[in-house]
Formats: structure tokens, C-alpha cells, sequence
């Protein structure tokens, strides 16, 4: 980027999974599993900011 410039971005991501039945979450209670979840999606958007200091030299952040 040239000297002095800004740049702003936005990105999502969204990743499917396969979801657990009901017989599996119980069969790992069973085990002494207890921590197990299931999720038919997770949906995650985040903003970045950059600044350039240089012709060569950038800093940026990223927040979710």
C-alpha cells in the first residue's frame, strides 16, 4: 500500500458440520463423556483495519 494510505475489510466464514444424534450424545454420557456438544454450524464475520506507515511497512488489526 502506499505511504499514508487506509484499508478496511470485512470477512465472514461459515463452516458446516455434521451434527451428533441424540443416541451418540447419550452413549458418551454413558461413557463419562460429559463435555460433548454438538453444532450444525458456526458462523464467525470480523472486521480488519490497516494503516500504512511506509511504502513497504504496514500495521493492521483485526476484530472479531
Amino acid at each position: 500500500m502506499p505511504r499514508g494510505s487506509w484499508a478496511f475489510g470485512v470477512r465472514s466464514e461459515l463452516i458446516n458440520s455434521d451434527q451428533f444424534s441424540d443416541s451418540k450424545l447419550a452413549n458418551s454420557v454413558e461413557q463419562g463423556i460429559e463435555d460433548v456438544h454438538s453444532l450444525d454450524y458456526l458462523l464467525s464475520t470480523s472486521a480488519a483495519f490497516a494503516y500504512a506507515i511506509t511504502d513497504d511497512l504496514s500495521v493492521s488489526v483485526r476484530v472479531p
